[in-house]
């Protein structure tokens, strides 16, 4: 690190070997940013924690003057507002970059300092001619045209990233969460995945512990719905990457267990779909909340459908199942899905699948219902237009459980009419009937367990069952 005090001087150059103080210089890339320096330009170092302003020019260098103490370390950022040039989006180190990660089967880019629309599709159509189409591009938003431009870039884009720090030095730092709020709601409205990045724990970079200010900010993505939240120096150049990793994911998990998923979901249910997979996509989640749904289950290829339904935040779990290797792992990258690699045949299959890995990980209970999505042409990317509900488990009969704990075996035995029924009769075995009254009760006594058929205003049968209860009968009614 070059340690600076306010009015120290330090030389800007394209070469080392031009600074006349070997000690007091730092090098620009690319270089050809010196030639555009001017007199009274202001310099930003380090997100602004260092600030100057240029006050000499010479051919390939310039002397800048500090304001402020600090350290300028190594490969840091630089950002001059007032400077009157633009980079172009791909120099040809960044498509060398870019080929490289192709060639590697890379999953995701994340485009830095992205102005406009055009430069996106700029990198899409280098990744067609690369022949990996299928890389997604998550479009770092940085610069206050980044801002003006935000929903044509996110309309091309497959994800964004609020790259708070550059952000917070070219635009006025009160306006940034405001903006990280619509960037978020944007994102979320038409399903695209949203990063919140940058200075998140950033004390923790040199303290074992985060601020309460950086544990609320965190907190406060999430409360957003953010689809994902960062690190990044913490970890980069941090003294305590592995605590710092750890903080965040408890703060999460406290977060999203205080989150109000069903609020949301019908804050934002109410609205006109445009397609069939987004009305789908709602009328899944809906689902889960009118039938205590545990876990809903996802056929997919492009993962586009997983990605719909995470928009709405469902409380009950999302498992995706895809053949396509690249959307497994892309997936990662979208709130709540739990992706699984396999190339399934049948909706029994995918069911069954589905079912085992849910009570392996402890997902769901044998029991259980869970939604699954898919379409009617099983296995055809873009036809879901589906849901069937299945159980974990063979579930014969549904009901109201008396939570008595127990496990019972035996005999079903269906009951029309009570009245001619004797106790030896129904000793030991499992009764199945529609109604009961007081009178029964002494009856009912011998049975081993009750499944009552009722109305849901038959109260009179409720209160037997309830005796009987007190009886350590175990007992389901409303079945």
């Amino acid at each position: 690190p070059l340690p600076v005090e306010p009015h120290s001087m330090i030389e800007i150059v394209k070469e080392a070997h031009s600074a006349r103080n070997p000690d007091a210089y730092i090098k620009i890339h690319p270089e050809v940013i010196v030639d555009h320096l001017k007199v009274g330009m202001k310099v930003l170092i380090d997100d602004g924690y260092i600030q100057g302003t240029i006050v000499k020019k010479e051919k390939d260098k310039a002397v800048l003057e500090i304001f402020n103490p600090g350290k300028i370390k190594l490969k840091k950022s630089i950002n001059i507002p007032d400077i009157d040039f633009h980079l172009p989006i791909l120099s040809d180190e960044d498509k060398q970059d870019i080929a490289f990660g192709a060639k590697q089967d890379i999953d995701i880019i994340a485009l830095s300092f992205v102005t406009n629309a055009e430069q996106v599709l700029q990198v899409r159509k280098l990744l067609r001619d690369l022949g990996h189409p299928k890389i997604l591009i998550v479009s770092k938003i940085e610069s206050a045209n980044g801002v003006k431009n935000f929903d044509s870039i996110l309309t091309v884009s497959d994800g964004i990233m609020v790259a708070r720090g550059d952000l917070g030095v070219e635009l006025p730092i009160e306006k940034i969460p405001t903006l990280q709020k619509e960037f978020i709601s944007k994102c979320l409205k038409i399903g695209k995945p949203v990063i919140v990045a940058t200075q998140m724990l950033e004390s923790m970079i040199q303290n074992p512990r985060p601020t309460r200010a950086e544990a609320s900010d965190v907190a406060g993505a999430i409360f957003d719905a953010a689809s994902a939240i960062m690190l990044s120096g913490e970890t980069a150049v941090g003294a305590y990457p592995i605590e710092t990793v750890n903080t965040m994911r408890k703060i999460g998990f406290e977060t999203e267990r205080a989150f109000a998923y069903e609020e949301y979901f019908f804050k934002r249910a109410n609205q006109h779909y445009l397609n069939v997979p987004e009305a789908i996509a709602c009328a899944t989640v809906h689902s889960t909340y009118m039938t205590q749904a545990k876990m809903i289950v996802v056929c997919t290829h492009s993962g586009e459908t997983a990605r719909q339904i995470s928009k709405f935040r469902p409380q009950a779990k999302i498992v995706a199942i895809t053949p396509d290797s690249k959307t497994y792992h892309q997936l990662s990258l979208t709130w709540g899905v739990i992706p699984i690699l396999k190339n399934v045949h049948t909706m029994k299959e995918a069911i069954e699948i589905a079912s085992e890995f849910a009570l392996s990980n402890h997902i769901c209970n044998i029991g259980d219902l869970i939604v699954v999505t898919s379409g009617a042409l099983f296995g055809v990317s873009g036809s879901t237009n589906m849901l069937i509900f299945e159980s974990i488990g063979q579930v014969v009969v549904r009901g109201e459980g008396n939570f008595l704990n127990q496990i019972v075996t035996g005999e079903v035995m269906k009951i029309v009419n009570l009245k001619k029924i004797q106790k030896e009769m129904i000793k030991d075995k499992i009764i199945l009937l529609q109604d009961c009254s007081i009178d029964d009760f002494e009856v009912l006594k011998q049975a081993k367990g009750i499944i009552l058929q009722n109305a849901l205003e038959d109260l009179e049968s409720i209160k037997v069952v309830k005796l009987l209860i007190d009886q350590e009968i175990p007992s389901i009614i409303r079945a």
